[in-house]
């Protein structure tokens, strides 16, 4: 009652206000180990295979997450989001490549290789000429 008449007071209008939409494209729940961790992809600069694993080197100074995926799985999850698959051990999030040289790409100051086998796509998803 008494929020209603400052809301009235102040003009606002309850109709006026929308409730914050989370876009779930946003983050991914990733296991990890015995524990399962929700991940802003945002927060990841690129990913590497490790085995049965992967790991998800984030934005953080020198941290990664060691998660229960295999890369395939993770770049069929990912295709349609801002990563590419620049090699057989590596997926990069597109808006941290700084540089590309003719076998890497800088991610944040890091250098990811890429493979012969993914370089004409990786050239034609990133507008590259030749």
């Amino acid at each position: 009652m008494f929020l209603q008449a400052i809301n009235r007071a102040l003009g606002i209008n309850k109709k006026e206000i929308k409730p914050i939409e989370f876009a779930t494209e946003d983050f991914m729940f990733f296991k990890t180990g015995n524990s399962t961790e929700r991940v802003f992809l945002n927060n990841i600069d690129f990913i590497e295979a490790y085995g049965n694993y992967c790991k998800l080197h984030l934005i953080d100074a020198n941290r990664f997450l060691a998660v229960n995926y295999k890369i395939s799985e993770l770049e069929k999850d990912l295709k349609s989001k801002k990563f590419i698959r620049i090699h057989k051990s590596y997926i990069v999030n597109k808006i941290y490549i700084a540089k590309m040289s003719s076998n890497a790409l800088f991610v944040n100051a890091k250098e990811v290789p890429i493979s012969d086998s993914y370089k004409k796509d990786v050239m034609g998803i990133l507008k590259v000429d030749k």
